[in-house]
């Protein structure tokens, strides 16, 4: 009997591992996959690719209070008038899901940026990402980073 138990639960657990992600599982992961790959685009100034990743509308409010259009971002990164060396999170981001097609990351980003004016910046934010699908694919709507006070992060 013992040893049947034993077969009965390693098939079970064979079972379970072998079964896909849950569908929410799957949608974080992807949401998470389309910030990484927003965070590459800005660090390697990669605008058709940034572009894609975010919705017409999309408005990105800095965390020095400066609040801009897609365009105006991305005008801004090709221009030179903002430039990001590194973008990298302390920790991992946490993903919630509202329906199939909305998610609000939340995450603690070390950035290491210039900008015309301040010039260089090195700073630990608090960022929340809003991400929607379109046409298959999940887009930045809207984000938001504030300054956690302290010392700048090392370079």
């Amino acid at each position: 009997m013992p040893a049947v138990r034993l077969l009965l639960g390693l098939a079970l657990a064979l079972t379970a591992l072998s079964q896909p992600a849950p569908p929410a599982d799957r949608l974080k992961a992807d949401v998470l996959r389309a910030d990484q790959a927003r965070l590459v685009a800005m660090e390697k100034a990669q605008f058709e690719d940034l572009a894609g990743l975010m919705t017409d509308d999309c408005i990105y409010a800095h965390s020095t209070g400066q609040k801009q259009t897609k365009a105006e971002m991305i005008a801004a990164l090709q221009s030179g008038a903002l430039k990001y060396h590194s973008i990298r999170y302390e920790g991992a981001p946490t993903v919630r899901l509202y329906g199939d097609g909305t998610a609000v990351l939340n995450a603690v980003t070390l950035i290491d940026a210039e900008m015309k004016g301040p010039g260089r910046i090195q700073r630990k934010l608090l960022v929340t990402a809003v991400y929607v699908t379109q046409g298959m694919q999940w887009r930045l709507a809207s984000y938001h980073s504030s300054t956690i006070p302290g010392p700048a992060p090392a370079r």
